[in-house]
């Protein structure tokens, strides 16, 4: 799973001032993860979770699989950092898939 990492660190958030998340979260803007931890959460059909890093860090209990509101969004340029908290990012390579961003994220494109 982890030999994707690099495709799922590809995540799209809502434009600068806008809210991040929302009910039914679909988002638009194109960022990628630079630096902090990664964390691939595969649910099972039961349910289960299994969760990997690409930090090696030893094993703890995966965070919430959501992301958190923003009540001070800021306005984003190439090289900004994003947030300091856990951010879910979209999947595209299996339905049961959830990426986390534990620390940092960095906008990448625009």
């Amino acid at each position: 799973a982890l030999s994707h990492v690099a495709d799922l660190c590809e995540a799209t958030f809502f434009p600068p001032g806008e809210v991040v998340v929302r009910p039914s979260w679909r988002p638009q803007r194109m960022l990628c993860l630079r630096s902090g931890v990664m964390e691939l959460a595969l649910t099972s059909p039961l349910g289960e979770r299994q969760v990997c890093r690409s930090s090696g860090a030893p094993p703890r209990a995966p965070p919430p699989m959501r992301g958190n509101r923003s009540t001070n969004a800021e306005a984003l340029g190439e090289g900004d950092l994003l947030f300091h908290r856990h951010l879910l990012l979209p999947c595209r390579e299996r339905s049961g898939c959830l990426c986390t961003c534990a620390t940092f994220c960095e906008v990448m494109t625009l």
